[in-house]
């Protein structure tokens, strides 16, 4: 579209000859200019945040860096990395070159052994996979068949200690985190994340049949103790007071999920949102 005299197009083909700019006849004198538009004395050059840092512009993350001393697994120099990086893997070899130096030698998955297996289904198909696959079933509707109306088996203390451990920064969880405060969870926190609390939760769903006792509303279900969780708290605490719950906070968890009155399913009972809520409203 070209532009015509007497009108302002914008920037939508650039200015052109016979367009009239928007600011044409707006001063700061007469008033149609307002003051604090344009570019001030002090303002940053325009692109500064685009094209990066301003000369003589510090980052905001400057010398907070934290350096570790490592030895190379290859070559048995040592080098340091930052220790964030440290986390994703890095800092077993001190260069590309090393790393190259340490592949050789080592089997490529695609030359490995390879056997014949038979499909752990049943249906009597065979399959070959490497010998360190951990490949079971001939396919995935093999398996699918297989594992339809079958419960896993419970995880085991020890596989569920490595889960957390991979799901919590490679280990850095607890006082080894970087935002570790001195344990100031309260224990109710504490107790109402372990799984036996779970387990009670949906054996007291089960026992109402996913339905409020009031409405049989089966939507945004909550499960209300006729004791109050603080009560059984305090009850359980005054009963071990022989224990610090700062220092023996771990034995008094182990108590815990031992302690029956916290795990009574007659206890609790199901209730929609708002029965809950009118129900804790009237005991204020």
């Amino acid at each position: 579209m070209g532009g015509i005299k007497g009108i302002n197009l914008g920037n939508i083909n650039g200015f052109k000859k016979g367009m009239i700019s928007l600011n044409k006849g707006k001063t700061k004198e007469n008033g149609l200019y307002p003051n604090q538009c344009g570019f001030q004395k002090g303002h940053l050059p325009f692109g500064g945040a685009i094209k990066g840092r301003l000369k003589g512009q510090k980052p905001h993350n400057k010398g907070t860096s934290v350096w570790l001393e490592c030895k190379c697994q290859e070559c048995g120099s040592s080098f340091k990395i930052r220790k964030c990086h440290s986390r994703r893997g890095r800092g077993k070899y001190c260069s590309k070159e090393c790393f190259i130096k340490s592949l050789k030698g080592r089997i490529p998955k695609n030359k490995l052994p390879r056997e014949i297996r038979t499909c752990f289904c049943g249906c009597g198909l065979i399959f070959e996979c490497s010998i360190t696959s951990s490949k079971k079933f001939f396919s995935k509707e093999c398996a699918n068949k297989y594992r339809k109306g079958k419960k896993r088996e419970p995880f085991t203390e020890e596989h569920k200690r490595k889960i957390g451990k991979g799901n919590k920064g490679n280990g850095r969880w607890g006082e080894q985190s970087n935002h570790w405060k001195g344990g100031i969870t309260s224990f109710y926190n504490l107790l109402r994340t372990l799984d036996e609390y779970n387990e009670w939760r949906m054996n007291c769903l089960k026992r109402d049949w996913f339905k409020c006792r009031e409405c049989s509303s089966k939507k945004n279900l909550e499960v209300h103790h006729i004791i109050s969780f603080q009560k059984l708290i305090n009850e359980f605490l005054q009963k071990y007071n022989q224990f610090s719950f700062i220092d023996d906070r771990e034995i008094l968890i182990k108590l815990a999920r031992t302690y029956e009155s916290f795990w009574d399913i007659n206890n609790g009972i199901t209730l929609c949102e708002l029965h809950h809520k009118s129900l804790s409203r009237s005991k204020i």
